[in-house]
């Protein structure tokens, strides 16, 4: 039985006490323990995104794609002080298949941002290595520029086959994903001495914030 929604991630899954089992063959990942009082059918094999109103209660079902797809599974933001004058924002990404695992070399995934900072604005590109990651280079910043702003652009695979889906990108602690509509873009905040320099986006930060 499908549990949760398409968007719903192992943590999320498991917190709403479901089962968790990714699994190459047709039928949800996360699912209810076993059947009871007012929850959905068994969906079909071919069936495994679903979501539920709080109000019927009845399921909302789709087909998936059975082209494979790619998205941004974790993001990790910082920034560092070069001089005494100027600062530089770092920015990567983990990126993962279908099934959560790190993207192959053979599949690469190319991710186009653009970065807003004071009067500047660049668009930047970074592919995939062979774990997955993809850093990008962003520019240093002046002290006089407080922060920047990430907004996405694009993300193209190797093999054409190979479809982004954004809907299934990181969630912030908010409940809102990764460039999605009600979360387009954040921002990576210049340091100072009282932040913390090292931590993904998937927990609170206080060099991170989103919109």
């Amino acid at each position: 039985l499908d549990c949760g929604t398409k968007e719903s991630t192992e943590v999320s899954c498991e917190a709403s006490g479901c089962c968790w089992r990714p699994s190459s063959q047709s039928g949800p990942w996360c699912f209810h323990k076993a059947p009871s009082p007012g929850v959905c059918e068994q969906p079909a094999p071919a069936v495994r995104n679903c979501t539920r109103t709080p109000e019927d209660r009845l399921c909302h079902c789709s087909t998936p794609s059975t082209e494979p797809t790619t998205y941004i599974d974790n993001v990790i933001a910082n920034s560092v002080t070069k001089s005494p004058s100027t600062w530089k924002p770092k920015l990567a990404f983990e990126v993962v298949d279908s099934f959560g695992n790190p993207v192959k070399p053979a599949n690469e995934v190319t991710i186009t941002v653009q970065i807003a900072g004071g009067e500047k604005v660049n668009v930047k590109k970074c592919k995939t290595n062979k774990k997955g990651k993809c850093r990008v280079k962003l520019p240093k910043m002046n002290n006089n520029v407080d922060s920047v702003t990430i907004s996405f652009v694009r993300a193209t695979a190797v093999d054409a086959h190979i479809v982004y889906d954004g809907s299934s990108n990181v969630e912030y602690p908010q409940g809102c994903i990764l460039f999605s509509t009600g979360c387009p873009t954040f921002t990576i905040l210049a340091p100072t001495e009282h932040m913390v320099v090292h931590k993904s986006i998937g927990v609170a930060n206080d060099l991170v914030s989103m919109k």
